[in-house]
Parts: structure tokens; sequence; C-alpha cells
């Protein structure tokens, strides 16, 4: 695949993931369906989480970046494209759960003992393919966003509109992959995944992109429910003769 400027193919990428972010903050419907706040504490703690796993996965061999498509400047083993990767995915993934979280208020109804299955099964699974390192982390940070969402946001998982962010999140997952993986910008160590690809694309990414979601969402609505209730009270607190 040809590319333009080549270092600056990563940072080509991340841009164009920022686009839908930056018009809603120009557009004053979008902008008022947002919890900027919420974005931030959100973003900043699944960034750490898993820029910690990236960090390692870079230095023990499981994935590497091709200085041909890259700044030169890195954070720790990572380039800084890569950290700022973390911060421009939320930044306008999150809008699309925004835009449903008002239009799809149903529920799922089943009950958490089958999430705690879930997540036993994708614990077995990362046990049984502990030789590929790629494979048994992601299905680990899967399992443990899980229990994230559980213990801070117990009805995410039967939320529709948080599938239906899923979803629709898959798309633009589909296309900006590709370029990174066909380009390629990212490349696998021997051995890390199972090896089965949706095209370029290993099946990891897949569940990579479902886990990271399930963290961005799970803190974002969390922490966006408790700054209406913190704003709820001060309403209340100010209010003559309440």
């Amino acid at each position: 695949m040809e590319v333009l400027a080549p270092h600056l193919a990563y940072l080509e990428v991340d841009l164009a993931i920022a686009v839908p972010g930056i018009v809603s903050c120009a557009v004053p419907a979008l902008r008022r369906t947002r919890s900027f706040r919420a974005l931030a504490v959100s973003s900043l703690i699944t960034a750490a989480l898993f820029i910690l796993w990236d960090e390692l996965a870079v230095k023990f061999g499981t994935w590497s970046f091709d200085a041909r498509w890259v700044l030169p400047y890195r954070v720790g083993n990572l380039p800084v494209e890569e950290v700022l990767f973390f911060f421009v995915v939320p930044f306008s993934s999150l809008l699309f759960y925004d835009v449903l979280k008002d239009r799809l208020r149903g529920e799922f109804s089943f009950s958490k003992k089958w999430v705690l299955l879930s997540v036993g099964v994708e614990l077995m699974m990362a046990l049984l393919f502990r030789e590929h390192s790629y494979t048994w982390v992601v299905l680990t940070y899967l399992a443990l966003g899980t229990l994230i969402s559980l213990k801070v946001d117990p009805e995410l998982m039967k939320s529709h509109a948080f599938w239906a962010f899923v979803v629709l999140t898959y798309f633009p997952f589909l296309f900006f992959d590709y370029l990174l993986t066909a380009i390629p910008i990212v490349a696998y160590g021997k051995n890390a995944t199972l090896g089965l690809r949706v095209g370029t694309i290993p099946i990891e990414d897949f569940i990579y992109s479902l886990a990271m979601f399930m963290f961005y969402a799970a803190l974002y609505r969390s922490v966006s429910r408790r700054i209406a209730n913190q704003c709820g009270e001060t309403t209340t607190a100010t209010t003559p003769g309440v």
C-alpha cells in the first residue's frame, strides 16, 4: 500500500479518527449531548491501562511499530501517535454512544450470573491460548473490563444503547484497523496471535476493540451519572425554600 509522506501515516489515521469528535464540539446540538468531564476521566483511566499493556507488548515482542510510518518521537517504547490514539478514539467514538443513549433506552433481561459465566469462559480461553501472548492478554482484558463494568455500571451489559454502540464502532474499526495492519504500521510478533485474520486484521483485534470500548463506556456512564447527581444536589441545595 502506497502512502504519501510515510512518516505521517499513523498521525493521519489519528487525525481522521478525531474528525467526528471535532465536529461534535462545533455543532451545539451535539455538544450538548456530551459530558466532557466524564469523557476526560474515562479516557485517562482507560488509556493508562491500555498504554501499560502496550508498553509491555512492545517490550516483549507481541507487536511492534514500523519506524517508516511513524514520527520519531516516543513515549517510552511507543510512538507518540499510539498514545494519542487512546484519546482520539473515545473523543470521537463516545459521540456515537451519546447519540444512541436517548434513542435506545431498552434493556436485555439476562441476569448477572450469565455475565459472570462469560468472564469464566474468557479466562478459561485465556489459559487455553496462553502460548499466544496477544490472545491470552486480550481475553484477560475483556474479562477484566466485564468485571469492572459490573462494579461501576451494573446495567451496562443489559443496555441496548451500549451494544448498538459496540456494533456501530466496528464499522470505523474495520477501516482504520485495516490501514494499521495493511500498510503495515503495526506488525505482530511470531506466535503472538492465533493466526486467524479478517483480511489483514487478526481476530484478536476484534476482541481488543470490544474490551477497550467496554472500559470507555462503563467509566463514561458511571462518571456522567455521578456528575448529573452532583448537579441535581447542587440545584436542590441552592433553590429557595427547598
